[in-house]
């Protein structure tokens, strides 16, 4: 159910629909009232999740307010906490994160890309002058709060990346005009001399990134299919059930073929985002394995858009107001959501598979 986040207007609904649910503790539902959870037990908890995941609202619950919460519980001062935590999960604040390239290492440590961040922070008093543009995730027209990662200068090392939890309303903040794919697009921030508190800071210098990639760990007993899971079992039993020639699509040893690659992929997704969940409930210790994770997911996302225009044909690049669309649009839709979710100056699928040793299909096949 992809729909919810297909469409370039839909940001707003979603924020509005984000704290009706978080009215009900439904955004949280384990954790305590105090908290703004609903206080679930366990078994109730995965209902709720799953319930969730069947209407494709599943990333209200995993979207950036909540992972803002988590890194808060783990990393914010007592003052941040009692000022931000309940109001995040009540959906009374909407978050958008700062979208910059980060990769695992094999020692276990996950390295920042300084060029995607485009920020940097002057420290200045009790504060930083922050200046540069970055591009950033979320729900809503606009956000309460850019979640926002920059680079501090040293005399003595290399620029130290700093998580600075920003006012959208502070002077000197300039939004782009919306050109968004989808909800789940990228959009462009400018700062201009944008006076940020040393105690809007969470975490310390130098951990900016580690801070911005936390994600929201969901109650392990719910065992939920992602996006990337559900569209490619959506194209599996479209290409079974679509003949072309008198034939499934699935017969053409081809198309079988790119289908099962993508298969492989969305199911390896599976099993590294698993992965990062049992090594968060283990340790906490989880930034090289969600890494990892994510960038699969792209990656195998990336794959199964090409998949659907191979296997569909030109059919799956019309949209769901063309009588002539697959399956009521739902492949143009994907390709949309996949190109929104595409790292910032990530043009080539081969670029993000090569990063990860996940091998591309050769085109034409």
């Amino acid at each position: 159910m992809a729909a919810p986040f297909a469409s370039s207007d839909s940001g707003s609904s979603l924020a509005e629909l984000s704290k009706r649910m978080g009215e009900t503790g439904w955004l949280a539902p384990s954790e305590s009232v105090e908290n703004g959870g609903a206080a679930l037990s366990p078994d109730l908890t995965v209902v709720v999740l799953e319930e969730l995941n069947k209407r494709g609202l599943l990333a209200l619950v995993q979207g950036e307010a909540q992972a803002l919460k988590t890194a808060l519980l783990g990393r914010g001062t007592e003052a941040q906490r009692m000022r931000l935590v309940r109001s995040l999960s009540r959906g009374e604040r909407t978050v958008w994160r700062h979208d910059v390239s980060v990769s695992p290492r094999s020692d276990g440590s996950v390295v920042l890309d300084a060029d995607s961040v485009g920020l940097s922070a002057t420290p200045d008093a009790d504060g930083y002058i922050v200046n540069g543009s970055g591009m950033f995730r979320g729900l809503g027209g606009a956000p309460d709060i850019l979640w926002t990662v920059a680079l501090v200068e040293s005399d003595d090392t290399d620029p130290l990346p700093v998580c600075l939890l920003i006012d959208a309303s502070s002077e000197g903040i300039t939004f782009a005009p919306s050109r968004m794919l989808s909800s789940m697009a990228a959009r462009s921030v400018r700062f201009d001399d944008v006076w940020v508190l040393r105690a809007d800071a969470l975490g310390p210098e130098g951990d900016g990134h580690r801070v911005l990639s936390t994600q929201v760990s969901l109650d392990p007993n719910a065992d939920l299919p992602g996006w990337v899971e559900t569209e490619t079992d959506a194209l599996l039993d479209y290409a079974r059930a679509t003949e072309s020639g008198g034939k499934p699509l699935s017969a053409d040893p081809i198309r079988a073929r790119i289908l099962v690659e993508a298969y492989i992929a969305s199911r390896v997704s599976r099993l590294l985002r698993m992965r990062a969940s049992w090594e968060r409930n283990q340790d906490g210790e989880t930034e090289q394995a969600d890494a990892l994770a994510s960038l699969w997911r792209r990656a195998a996302g990336s794959e199964l858009s090409d998949t659907a225009r191979q296997v569909v044909g030109l059919r799956a690049l019309l949209s769901s107001d063309d009588p002539q669309a697959a399956d009521a649009g739902r492949f143009e839709r994907l390709s949309r959501r996949e190109l929104a979710e595409r790292e910032v100056g990530d043009t080539e699928r081969e670029v993000l598979a090569a990063e990860i040793g996940m091998g591309g299909k050769e085109q034409g096949e």
